[in-house]
């Protein structure tokens, strides 16, 4: 069984940043936020300085975690994304106000949700906000087998044991050293994909070895799992390891 796995946005609070937003993954949506706004720790460095947040929304309902990275990866980068080549993002962006701002993203999402990738998959979204619930329901309508529901996240069915702790792996040894020391004594992070779990030093020597520049590369980016193959951003990666081990402390 699957483990709850939802992409959200975030809108600022901040008098000074009030338009702008923040766009990401996680298991566990009402410990995200505390992370974002630095009640507990984890990971949200890049949001440090827009603080307070608000998690507007939560989309959820996705079959595998793999399938939310892939939504949490297009909506962060759509001008990427094969599935919205019919949108002309320069003038998309003049008209909106520009990629950064919130209701531009929130009408981002709705174009992907409207897109062959995704709008046959029934997904639900759950807004704490009013304003934004509304912007919703307008058009263009999204398919009904889509549920929007106007809510809290603390209700969202979360299982807090979907990623396994480090010491639940027992003794195994990290896949790329082969050490028998288990990673939970070293600084370690989890595939989001298959769950493997590798010291943090080796993955990181990993990417960089796979980096086009490897020669000269000193910090990691991406590169593949060595277990499923699949691709992994190194900023996911520590991400989800902070948030694993806040769970725990």
């Amino acid at each position: 069984m699957e483990t709850f796995a939802g992409c959200y946005i975030l809108r600022s609070q901040n008098p000074q940043y009030k338009t702008h937003c923040y766009i990401g993954f996680t298991v566990n949506p009402p410990r995200r936020i505390k992370q974002h706004n630095g009640a507990r720790v984890g990971g949200a460095f890049k949001t440090h300085t827009m603080r307070p947040w608000e998690m507007t929304l939560v989309v959820w309902g996705f079959p595998t975690k793999k399938l939310a990275l892939k939504f949490e990866w297009t909506w962060q980068h759509p001008t990427e994304a094969k599935s919205l080549k019919h949108i002309n993002f320069e003038e998309f962006y003049q008209r909106e106000g520009g990629p950064r701002k919130y209701n531009t993203n929130l009408k981002i999402l709705k174009e992907m949700l409207l897109s062959q990738q995704w709008n046959r998959l029934s997904l639900r979204i759950c807004v704490q906000c009013k304003d934004v619930y509304e912007m919703l329901l307008q058009p263009p309508v999204l398919p009904q087998h889509i549920k929007i529901e106007l809510g809290s996240i603390n209700d969202l069915p979360i299982d807090s044991h979907g990623f396994p702790s480090p010491g639940e792996y027992g003794n195994t040894p990290c896949p790329l050293c082969n050490e028998s020391e288990p990673p939970y004594n070293m600084n370690w992070v989890v595939c989001p994909f298959c769950g493997t779990l590798m010291h943090l030093k080796c993955m990181a020597l990993r990417l960089i070895s796979q980096s086009p520049s490897a020669g000269t590369a000193l910090i990691p980016t991406h590169g593949s799992c060595p277990s499923c193959k699949e691709n992994i951003i190194w900023r996911d990666l520590v991400e989800l390891r902070n948030q694993i081990q806040d769970e725990e402390e």
